[in-house]
C-alpha cells in the first residue's frame, strides 16, 4: 500500500515536471511583465472551494492521520524512503491547507 502511494506521489510529481518544462520553453522568450501573483492572492482563489468550518475539520483530521502515520512508523520500525517522502508529502498537504485557511481568515477579517 506505501509503494503504491508513493507510486502516486511520484507520478504527480513528474507530471507537474512534465508541465513546468513546457511551460518554461513556451516563456522563455515572452517579455516580463511588472504584474506578480502573490501567494497569498493564489491562495485565495483557492479558498473560496471551501468554508473556514470544512477546512479546519478537514485541518484537524489530516494532522490527527498525520500523527497516526508517524505513530505508525515508529511502532512498526519502519523508516524506508518511501515512508519518509509520503510523510514530507502529508505534512506539504497539511502545511498547503493551513495556508489557504489561514488567507480565508484574513480575507474575511478574523485573523491579521
Amino acid at each position: 500500500m506505501r509503494i503504491l502511494a508513493a507510486c502516486c506521489l511520484l507520478i504527480v510529481a513528474l507530471q507537474y515536471l512534465g508541465q513546468w518544462l513546457a511551460l518554461r520553453s513556451l516563456l522563455k522568450n515572452s517579455t516580463p511583465t511588472t504584474e506578480q501573483i502573490t501567494l497569498a492572492e493564489q491562495y485565495k482563489q483557492a479558498s473560496f472551494l471551501l468554508s473556514p468550518a470544512s477546512l479546519i475539520v478537514f485541518l484537524v483530521l489530516w494532522f490527527v492521520g498525520c500523527l497516526f502515520y508517524i505513530y505508525d512508523m515508529l511502532t512498526v520500525d519502519n523508516w524506508s524512503v518511501a515512508s519518509i517522502i509520503i510523510l514530507v508529502g502529508l505534512v506539504w498537504i497539511l502545511v498547503y491547507f493551513g495556508a489557504v485557511l489561514r488567507s480565508k481568515l484574513r480575507s474575511s477579517g478574523l485573523c491579521r
